[in-house]
C-alpha cells in the first residue's frame, strides 16, 4: 500500500529515466492500469522491468521502453507489481500528474513512428559512411 524509491538501471526508458542519475517512485497498483502507465513487472524468467504500457487487449498488456522499438507482448495482470507515480531527476521531483510530464508523454508516445523512421535513416547513413571509410 505504500511507495518505494529505487535507482534506475538500464537505458530502455531514456530519455525520461537516466541510469545512475534518476530514481523512480513506485506505488502499489490500486486501480486498473491504463495505456501509457509505467508498471514494474516481472518477466517469466524472473527479471524485473519498468516499461510503458502501449496497448491493452484480451486481458494482456504490451509494454515497451521509451528507448526501444520492439514491444513485449503477452504480459498478464499477475506479472504487474507496482506502478510509477513519480521520479526524481536530480533534486527535482516529477509527478506523473504534472503538466510537464503529461506533455512529454504525449509527444514521446505519439512520435514513436516518426522516431523509428529517423532511427532507420540514421542507421542506413551510418552504414554508408562507414563503408566509404573502409574503401578509401
Amino acid at each position: 500500500g505504500g511507495s518505494v524509491e529505487l535507482p534506475v538501471r538500464g537505458r530502455s526508458m531514456r530519455p525520461m529515466l537516466r541510469e545512475g542519475k534518476d530514481t523512480v517512485i513506485l506505488s502499489g497498483i490500486t486501480k486498473p492500469l491504463k495505456t501509457y502507465d509505467i508498471p514494474l513487472y516481472q518477466r517469466a524468467d524472473g527479471v524485473f522491468v519498468l516499461h510503458r504500457i502501449i496497448r491493452i487487449g484480451n486481458g494482456e498488456y504490451t509494454c515497451m521502453g521509451d528507448n526501444q522499438f520492439t514491444p513485449e507482448t503477452g504480459l498478464k495482470e499477475e506479472q504487474m507489481l507496482a506502478v510509477l507515480t513519480a521520479f526524481r531527476r536530480g533534486k527535482r521531483l516529477v509527478k506523473i500528474t504534472s503538466p510537464a510530464y503529461r506533455l512529454y508523454r504525449w509527444v514521446w508516445c505519439y512520435s514513436r513512428s516518426f522516431r523509428f523512421f529517423l532511427f532507420r535513416v540514421k542507421r542506413k547513413l551510418r552504414r554508408i559512411f562507414s563503408s566509404r571509410r573502409k574503401v578509401g
